[in-house]
Parts: structure tokens; C-alpha cells; sequence
């Protein structure tokens, strides 16, 4: 079964400022753990042949034991938004890597309750800009095909973000059941409601 699962990296975003959380969003309790590492474990349940974690330098001081590569961006570079870490990622993504790589999950750690069936789906998907839908709406994470991880980093020489490119590019949009990929986790508030929301869905089933 393992050859049948396509051999992509999960790159979790992690690095920016959380200035409407007021703390950052990768550390947020969740069941038992931060955030984030609920992110990379799910990830590793999806099998990916790695994770890589894009942070800030304040952040990678404060982080747990992570079960994978933690990449530091510079803040400069930061100011830029997420397509900064993107960038970082994917340029040295390879080198960190010991099997060849088809596809890249990118993975907003302020979207930490998108489930593992989801992912599943998305991993799955053909397609080389792969982008999950629910109720017509697009959301995160997003798979980028290894075919298209050039034509990506030659974007994010330009002024231009992770939005501007997608638009740009041919997508296949993945109906997918639970709302999660929508739910941007920005203010304390919005992250409580998103986690009793989840775990009423849990409750339910």
C-alpha cells in the first residue's frame, strides 16, 4: 500500500507575526498538544516523506521537539508574507530529502483542524495545483506538483504572493466535506469556535 501513496513533503507555515491572535498561532492547546504539532503528526499519518516547518527566529527558540525539518526565515523576508516561506521551503526542500519528491503539501499551521481525510484527498488528486473546495469556496492546504515547484519559486522572485500565482494556474478543485479548510484560525476567538465546532463533529460520529 505504501507504493500507492504519491511521495510528497508536508511544508507547514509557521513564521508569521499572529499580531490579531496576540500569541502565535503555532503554539495554540490543542487536545493535549500545540497547534502545530498536531499539523506535523497529521501529516506523518497522511505519509509524507517529510515535513518541513517555515518559522520565525522568535519562534523556532520557542517550539517543542518537532518531528522534522525546522527552517528559520529571515525577517526581512517575512515582511513578504507567506510566499517568503514558500520560497525557503521549496528551495532547499529537496536537499533535505532522501527519495524523490512528487508533490508538496503547503500547509498554513493556522488551519490546524483540517482532517486527515481531507488530506488523503488532496494527496490523491491529479493535478498540478490541487486546491480544496467547500461550499464553492477555496481553501488550505494546497498541493503543488513537483512539475511545478520551478515555475512556483520563479514567482516568488517577483513582488507577487501565493494568491497571484494560483490565480495564474490551471486548478483542480477538490469538493471536500468538512469546512475546516476554511476556518483561518486569526483571533483567539475564531480558534474556540472552530475547536467546539470540531469537536461537536466528533461528538456526532
Amino acid at each position: 500500500m505504501q507504493d500507492d501513496v504519491p511521495k510528497f513533503v508536508t511544508v507547514v507555515l509557521a513564521a508569521g507575526d499572529s499580531r490579531r491572535m496576540g500569541r502565535p498561532k503555532a503554539l495554540l492547546p490543542l487536545d493535549g498538544r500545540t497547534a502545530l504539532e498536531c499539523v506535523v503528526a497529521r501529516a506523518w499519518d497522511a505519509r509524507a516523506q517529510g515535513v518541513i516547518v517555515c518559522v520565525s527566529r522568535e519562534l523556532s527558540q520557542l517550539l517543542p521537539a518537532i518531528d522534522g525539518h525546522v527552517l528559520q526565515v529571515d525577517d526581512a523576508e517575512r515582511q513578504r508574507g507567506p510566499i517568503a516561506s514558500i520560497r525557503h521551503a521549496l528551495s532547499l526542500g529537496p536537499t533535505l530529502m532522501h527519495a524523490p519528491i512528487t508533490a508538496w503539501l503547503i500547509w498554513p499551521v493556522d488551519h490546524p483542524f483540517v482532517d486527515l481525510t481531507t488530506i488523503r484527498m488532496l494527496i490523491a488528486s491529479p493535478g498540478d495545483v490541487v486546491v480544496p473546495t467547500h461550499d464553492g469556496r477555496g481553501g488550505h492546504p494546497i498541493v503543488i506538483s513537483e512539475k511545478m515547484r520551478p515555475s512556483l519559486l520563479a514567482a516568488t522572485e517577483s513582488e507577487g504572493n501565493l494568491r497571484s500565482f494560483l490565480a495564474g494556474e490551471n486548478k483542480t478543485s477538490v469538493p471536500v466535506s468538512h469546512p475546516a479548510i476554511l476556518w483561518n484560525c486569526d483571533t483567539a476567538a475564531s480558534f474556540e469556535d472552530f475547536r467546539r465546532r470540531c469537536s461537536s463533529d466528533e461528538g456526532q460520529h
